[in-house]
């Protein structure tokens, strides 16, 4: 209850000391009277009472696992528009998908649904986290519903526990079934292997069929890519077995089987006719190399000292766990993040986490942050950190940044958040990153720019990201030349001498490019370089111009279609433009005492390297060598990562950077225990 003017409560004071001065001839006459000044009081003093209302919050919990029918997706947001057109104006309304993973695809909001974007995984079906996750969207003092879209399939906690917490809160939960007839469902059962054979041993693989009516299937079998069995084969109704044999190489490992069973006549299910069994070879497995440099010495140096190494392209890896578990370690040989995609780079530190494998990852122009690893999965689990520190900074920049804010930018990009706010917070990592020697300026562009932040020094960050972060979509589209020119005059009237504009842009909707040369062609004249951040795919319509902006430009580009990616790049981007975190200059340095716990190999004076990466030692990690420089920077530094262990070597290891250390007579015994240390 709630009084809008509670000073007449003061009248109860006269009232009482009336009472009691002069009081009434019975006590039931003094309780009436009492109870009279009482509600007077209160009646003066305009009480309100907030009633419960009937809006609140629908969470509708969308199941997207492979086990649901194949037009899912759409039913779902059918479903989703006919509750939300039939709802109160003032309803509001979440989605949660869900599969291996629970996912917000609409934060509670009055915003119409426009379909899936979260990846979620389809080979789980995770309704007990997904429906505490539709759960915690509802305020506590809010009234609230569920409504599950899906065939009731579930796996990891069971989804009881979660409906009884609802229950506890007297939230009511709906329910709408989704599936698919089990009628001649012909399906693999499961493949019986052995969990670990020895090099070079046989072994039986059993796969089990299980089909409605006695017919005639086709079977197939593969290693690997390697097609072991394929043919037609008669089956009983009910389950019945196909056995297969086959032989362990010479190499520990991981194999892959994958089995395979169809029908003639339809399958309702096809989804459960394939199925996959991993085998472990027990014995030594390789080191695997990822280069860029085919030409590389570093595995003849390693293999002389007998440490056994493949060699392959970052295109040439399926980057999967059991692709990785045939190798006892990896090295990264300056390779950008972009090449190893953000499934490479989450698979790779799943591994090192939780399977135990080993990392070892060189130094480079394109590796550490210059390479795109700050603020990637990887970033926290390398034993060094790669922030830009001001201290370090010899060189001031000036970076303008020209964001898209047209209308394509409004649409949902997961987790509640607008591709608007992706960019947003992709424009404040830069923030973060520079100093206040720095310059920073701000320009949102649609069919005209707009000025954010003004071209400034970068010292009240606070205010500035607030300004960042109020930037909205306006609709229409991105007038490209506009944004060009007023980044340009911006920056022009920058102090610093090293000057970039980072031009961010939708692949598919990039308007009015006008002579966008002649703005290049002045900002090359003037000193200033221009990369290109495109939303979405190198393919799509307006990436050609945005590659020729970035060429002309002097500068970078980058695609990505995931907007989660934004904060990665352009912080990449600031690393690349601040060049203090790559040092190409010629520096010695020298082993730390951390290294007898790498190696007891005790090496001589080493030559200087050609350069290095300028990070910074975590604290627990071991440091085993050091640059002798102003910068005592680590060039060697290792320690555990979950179940793994990683190392990184801050030198290049066969390149233009390499330096004097290359002719070093213990360079080989050197890198061998640097690997010998990963595996």
């Amino acid at each position: 209850m709630i009084l809008l003017a509670p000073a007449w409560l003061l009248l109860l004071i006269p009232f009482w000391m009336l009472l009691f001065l002069k009081p009434p001839p019975s006590r039931w006459t003094w309780w009436l009277r009492a109870l009279v000044f009482l509600l007077l009081a209160l009646a003066l003093a305009e009480p309100i009472v907030s009633l419960p209302g009937r809006d609140g919050v629908l969470v509708v919990v969308a199941d997207r696992s492979r086990s649901m029918p194949p037009e899912a997706d759409t039913q779902h947001q059918e479903t989703i528009n006919r509750v939300r057109a039939a709802m109160p104006e003032h309803g509001r309304m979440a989605v949660v998908s869900f599969g291996d993973t629970a996912a917000v695809e609409l934060a509670p909001g009055n915003a119409p649904f426009t379909g899936f974007v979260q990846e979620i995984g389809r080979d789980g079906s995770l309704l007990g986290e997904a429906f505490d996750k539709g759960v915690s969207l509802i305020p506590q003092d809010s009234p609230g519903r569920i409504l599950i879209l899906s065939d009731g399939n579930w796996t990891g906690a069971d989804p009881a526990r979660a409906v009884h917490r609802a229950g506890r809160r007297r939230l009511p939960v709906d329910y709408r079934h989704y599936g698919r007839s089990g009628m001649l469902d012909l399906a693999l059962d499961r493949i019986d292997i052995p969990t670990l054979v020895q090099a070079d041993e046989s072994f039986l693989i059993t796969c089990w069929i299980r089909s409605p009516v006695a017919q005639e299937i086709r079977f197939e079998a593969w290693r690997g890519s390697e097609l072991m069995a394929n043919g037609k084969r008669q089956v009983p109704s009910g389950v019945s077995r196909v056995f297969l044999k086959d032989k362990a190489g010479t190499e520990g490992g991981l194999l892959r089987y994958t089995c395979k069973v169809s029908a003639l006549a339809p399958d309702p299910v096809p989804e459960n006719n394939t199925g996959v069994a991993l085998l472990g070879v027990a014995g030594s497995r390789p080191l695997l190399l990822v280069t860029r440099n085919p030409a590389s010495t570093f595995p003849r140096l390693i293999e002389s000292a007998g440490v056994k190494i493949r060699t392959v392209g970052p295109g040439d890896l399926a980057w999967s766990l059991d692709e990785l578990a045939k190798y006892c370690g990896i090295v990264l040989d300056n390779i950008p993040a972009r090449q190893l995609g953000v499934h490479g780079i989450q698979t790779l530190a799943a591994w090192l986490n939780e399977a135990g494998g080993g990392l070892l990852m060189s130094g480079g122009q394109n590796s550490y942050g210059p390479g795109g690893y700050f603020r990637s999965v990887l970033d926290p689990l390398l034993p060094v950190s790669m922030e830009l520190r001001s201290e370090h900074r010899k060189l001031a920049m000036a970076i303008v940044i020209v964001m898209d804010r047209s209308g394509s930018m409004a649409m949902a990009a997961g987790g509640g958040k607008t591709k608007m706010d992706l960019a947003n917070l992709a424009a404040c990592e830069v923030v973060g990153l520079m100093s206040p020697m720095d310059e920073l300026g701000v320009i949102a562009v649609d069919s005209s720019p707009h000025v954010v932040v003004p071209i400034g020094p970068c010292e009240q960050k606070g205010d500035i990201r607030n300004k960042i972060l109020s930037v909205e979509s306006e609709g229409g589209g991105i007038f490209v030349y506009e944004g060009l020119e007023a980044g340009a005059q911006m920056l022009n009237s920058a102090k610093a001498k090293t000057r970039h504009m980072i031009l961010f842009a939708d692949a598919c909707d990039s308007e009015q490019p006008g002579h966008y040369w002649e703005i290049t062609e002045k900002c090359r004249k003037a000193g200033m370089t221009v990369s290109v951040v495109g939303l979405g795919e190198s393919t799509d319509p307006d990436a050609p111009l945005l590659v020729d902006i970035s060429k002309r430009g002097e500068g970078r580009v980058f695609f990505t279609p995931n907007p989660q990616e934004l904060p990665r790049i352009f912080a990449q981007d600031t690393f690349v433009v601040s060049r203090s975190t790559f040092v190409d200059s010629v520096t010695p340095f020298k082993m730390a005492a951390g290294m007898q716990t790498i190696t007891p190999t005790t090496f001589s004076k080493a030559p200087d390297l050609g350069g290095y990466n300028l990070c910074y030692l975590r604290p627990g990690a071991t440091l085993g060598a050091a640059t002798v420089d102003e910068y005592k920077a680590p060039v060697v530094s290792a320690w555990q990562a979950g179940a793994g262990r990683v190392m990184c070597y801050a030198g290049e290891l066969d390149g233009n950077f390499t330096g004097p250390v290359a002719k070093w007579n213990q360079i080989g015994d050197f890198f061998s225990c640097l690997a010998r240390w990963v595996a």
